[in-house]
């Protein structure tokens, strides 16, 4: 899968349920959201980067940055903006 690919997989209605809900303050359903995106933003960062330690580190800290901005997401294609803004810091 090319990253242009991974960028615009489309959320289900699974997915933005669990949106909403993290949105919402329900931790659970943030972390079932890191769960399901954090190997493809791993793996778009790390091909940005081509570090692997470093590419872990913006990971989480993408998620970071996303746990604290999640009230103004409306689809998951926020994530892979911010892991790919979090490489050019």
């Amino acid at each position: 899968m090319s990253i242009t690919q991974s960028q615009n997989i489309p959320l289900n209605d699974p997915d933005m349920e669990l949106l909403h809900l993290a949105q919402k303050g329900n931790r659970k359903a943030f972390d079932d959201i890191v769960k399901k995106y954090q190997d493809r933003i791993f793996n778009v960062i790390l091909r940005m980067i081509g570090n692997y330690e470093v590419a872990l580190d913006l990971t989480q800290e993408t998620f970071l940055k996303a746990y604290k901005n999640i009230s103004g997401f409306r689809e998951q294609s926020l994530f892979f903006k911010i892991g790919r803004a979090s490489c050019r810091e």
